[in-house]
């Protein structure tokens, strides 16, 4: 059998009019797919991505999605380094305007990496937010940090953010640049919830922060809930129109009772 997910890409409005969407396919093996609609939702093309570890490990799933300034498109995607899947890294396409792949990059460690969302920068740079993180690996003694980097062109990482160690914070979920050439980051600050003596689980509140300038924690604003959830979210941010701030949308979740 052969199915089809779009995962978090979401859909995608090219400049020339017509709609773009990612996600995965799986059938004998697993890759990434983009496929361009026409207004009316025919298929124009479809194209896929195979982890460039293949076939030693073919895990792949897509992030995010956005023109390049070139007429083509940067897509970010997830991949496993290793066969067991305790190492994941960013695995970044330059495609052009036909989903044909130009150039790939990969960026990684000794970690696990999860992969979010992608700005493109004035100078066609790329600035990539993602989360290092041990929560697919540990049932307790988590560790979470937000990275946030930018690469330029050629693939060489020009300045990198990672939040405080010690402390858990979520993906870079949404990203959107200020006017003054800082960042706004829609992600979360947590917890971990003991669940028993041998288990524990990441909890999150919203939370949104600002880089300046250089690449420094300027402010950050926690959105607290009832109580911290591993559901909730934040999953969008956008600059107001008139300069004068920031809406983020998100999940929050809000207990009734037991």
């Amino acid at each position: 059998s052969i199915w089809y997910e779009t995962w978090r890409g979401g859909l995608f409005f090219d400049g020339d009019g017509k709609f773009l969407g990612v996600g995965y396919k799986s059938d004998t093996a697993m890759s990434a797919f983009l496929v361009k609609y026409n207004e009316n939702g025919d298929t124009i093309f479809t194209k896929t991505y195979l982890n460039p570890y293949f076939p030693a490990d073919d895990f792949i799933v897509t992030a995010s999605l956005k023109n390049n300034n070139s007429g083509g498109y940067y897509l970010l995607c997830g991949i496993n380094s290793d066969p067991n899947g305790s190492n994941s890294d960013n695995f970044l396409l330059s495609l052009d305007k036909d989903g044909n792949m130009l150039k790939s990059h990969l960026f990684g460690g000794q970690s696990a990496e999860i992969p979010y969302s992608l700005v493109v920068d004035e100078d066609n740079g790329v600035i990539l937010g993602s989360v290092i993180t041990n929560s697919s690996q540990a049932w307790q003694n988590f560790f979470s940090r937000t990275h946030i980097f930018k690469t330029d062109s050629l693939g060489n990482v020009v300045w990198e953010y990672k939040s405080p160690p010690g402390q858990l914070f979520d993906i870079a979920r949404d990203m959107v640049k200020t006017l003054d050439g800082g960042l706004v980051v829609a992600s979360g600050k947590g917890i971990e919830h003991v669940v028993n003596a041998e288990t524990g689980q990441l909890r999150w509140n919203g939370y949104i922060f600002k880089l300046n300038i250089d690449h420094q924690l300027e402010w950050g604003t926690e959105l607290r809930g009832v109580r911290h959830s591993a559901s909730t979210r934040l999953t969008k941010v956008v600059a107001a129109a008139d300069g004068s701030g920031f809406v983020a949308a998100g999940r929050l979740i809000e207990d009734e009772s037991i």
